[in-house]
């Protein structure tokens, strides 16, 4: 699973790329926090993601920019193997237009 400074230091690797590809085949997620982190790179604006519903009380997942924001074009890419996390941060940037993303089915289907 990927920590917060994980996400740092990847986004320092490609902050001078002319894109980025985001492959998250096969990811089964991860967690609220690494989501928020990676998802804040890609913003200006703080947001709310979405809302955990849970029994006793709903709790809203917060995104706040992060920097270097990574402007450049981005693509994410997911299958049906992507879950959770991986599933909810392809959707948002497909939302917000910062990303097209493509799902691909595995070879063997």
């Amino acid at each position: 699973m990927l920590s917060g400074g994980d996400v740092d230091s990847m986004v320092n690797k490609v902050k001078s790329a002319s894109a980025v590809i985001i492959d998250l085949r096969g990811n089964g997620g991860g967690a609220r926090e690494t989501l928020s982190s990676l998802a804040g790179y890609f913003t200006d604006q703080p947001y709310e993601m979405a809302n955990q519903v849970g029994r006793d009380k709903t709790e809203g997942l917060r995104v706040k920019p992060q920097h270097p924001k990574i402007s450049m074009p981005v693509f994410v890419m997911i299958d049906s193997e992507s879950a959770s996390a991986s599933e909810m941060f392809a959707r948002d940037m497909q939302i917000r237009k910062r990303a097209p993303w493509s799902v691909t089915r595995p070879a063997d289907e």
